[in-house]
This record gives C-alpha cells, sequence and structure tokens, in this order.
C-alpha cells in the first residue's frame, strides 16, 4: 500500500482519520492540512466528509470575549453616597464633609480619618 503524493487540492482533516482505497491510503489528524491531487480518491474524502477544501473551510471560531472584570464597591462608598443623595445638612460638618459619628454609624465601626477622606473622594466624583 502507498501513501498518496502530497501536492494538488490543499484539504484540511474534520477529524482523525485513515482511508484507504485500491491499494492507496492517507491518513491525517484533525484539523491538519495538506495536498491532494483533483480525483475519485479526493472526491471520496470529500464525500464522507473527512475533509474539506481550504477554501471551504469555515473560518475558525472567534476568541470568546474576556469576562468583564467584577469590581466590587465599597461598602462605605456607597454609604457616603446615600448621604449625598439624602442630603440632611445635619450629617454634614461646615466645610460639607460627613461628620465623623455620621460615618461611624453608617459603617457600624470605628473609620479612621483616612479611610472616610478617600471614601469621601470616591463618593463625590462618582
Amino acid at each position: 500500500m502507498k501513501e498518496l503524493d502530497n501536492h494538488g487540492t490543499e484539504i484540511i482533516a474534520l477529524k482523525d482519520f485513515t482511508f484507504v482505497k485500491d491499494n492507496y491510503f492517507v491518513s491525517m489528524p484533525k484539523d491538519s492540512t495538506r495536498k491532494l491531487s483533483e480525483g475519485d480518491f479526493l472526491d471520496l474524502l470529500l464525500e464522507k466528509k473527512l475533509v474539506v477544501r481550504t477554501n471551504e473551510a469555515p473560518p475558525p471560531p472567534p476568541e470568546p470575549e474576556p469576562e468583564p472584570e467584577v469590581v466590587e464597591e465599597d461598602p462605605l462608598v456607597v454609604a457616603l453616597e446615600g448621604l449625598i443623595e439624602e442630603g440632611n445638612p445635619e450629617n454634614f460638618k461646615k466645610d460639607g464633609t460627613p461628620k465623623a459619628a455620621v460615618v461611624n454609624k453608617l459603617a457600624g465601626r470605628a473609620v479612621t480619618t483616612e479611610e472616610r477622606e478617600s471614601a469621601w473622594q470616591i463618593a463625590l466624583n462618582k
């Protein structure tokens, strides 16, 4: 038995296969390419849907879209946004920043000055 020459029409294997006919054979792993001469042997491979011509091959599937990055909002920022929406002047100092006691109550803990100021800037800029 002899393997068919690698010349002629370029084809792509749709699955792993070995095909034998009239003392000739061809063996190809899935998605591999090679060339075969036009004729009965190639026609049989095409008919049995073992291969397709490269110009008939479907395009590769598109790359999957990257998963959107889920960013969890800081609960302190969310609480401060609520203060802004509420707009109760009793919750704010004369300079317009939230009172520490109000922020601590909303957070359910003692919030550091740095934390409070950082969260406040984020809440203001949303």
